[in-house]
């Protein structure tokens, strides 16, 4: 996993680093067109140089945008079970992609399937309930 990898290359051939990200993760834009190639070379250049914590924020920011947070974890959770030596920093990271997600699932709007019910829609089973009701009565009056 360590440095036996080329360097990735984009669609057209070109070499695609981390480095091309900017370095504060506010300004990466949400429509990010995060490629599996993008993440491989940001993991790269993370298992190159893994006490680089700008590194592995620049990693986590394009794990955000391209909401690609539980491919980032896997990679965390086999880097920290393959070595030991890596533990606290995986554990971290871990942390904050969870932290992350647990952040986007919240300010992710309800879809409209939880919204509640139209005014005719509890008319109507509350007639219909109440119709139940009339013919048990009925039935049991007999």
């Amino acid at each position: 996993m360590r440095g036996l990898r080329a360097a990735p290359e984009d669609l057209n051939g070109r070499s695609v680093s981390i480095q091309q990200l900017p370095e504060n993760p506010t300004f990466v834009p949400k429509a990010a067109g995060v490629t599996a190639v993008m993440l491989d070379a940001a993991w790269d250049e993370v298992d190159r140089a893994w006490d680089d914590e700008s590194a592995h924020l620049r990693l986590l920011t394009l794990l955000d945008a391209g909401d690609c947070l539980a491919d980032g974890a896997a990679r965390y959770r086999r880097a920290r079970e393959l070595d030991p030596s890596r533990t606290d920093r995986a554990e971290r990271m871990l942390s904050a992609i969870t932290a992350r997600a647990l952040a986007k699932l919240v300010a992710t709007p309800r879809s409209e399937a939880f919204e509640r019910p139209r005014t005719w829609v509890l008319v109507a089973g509350y007639g219909v309930a109440l119709g139940l009701i009339g013919l048990s009565l009925y039935a049991l009056s007999r």
